[in-house]
């Protein structure tokens, strides 16, 4: 799959869980853009049948490190 392909099937569950977390419109699309820079590096590692939960957990993890830093 490619990138693209992978950002336009997954960015609206992605943006979802960001909102949803964040209750912030700017902090969910932040959130959202990070998650899918942190799939991008790490693309070799992702595997086609656990995308979706991938992204997710990044987006959740993500949300959690930025509580912790403030």
């Amino acid at each position: 799959m490619e990138f693209r392909e992978l950002y336009e099937r997954y960015y609206a569950d992605v943006y979802r869980l960001a909102l949803f977390l964040t209750g912030n419109v700017a902090r969910a699309e932040d959130l959202t853009a990070d998650t899918f820079v942190r799939a991008w590096t790490a693309r070799e590692r992702i595997r086609q049948t656990t995308i979706k939960a991938y992204l997710l957990t990044i987006t959740r993890n993500l949300y959690r490190d930025g509580l912790r830093a403030t």
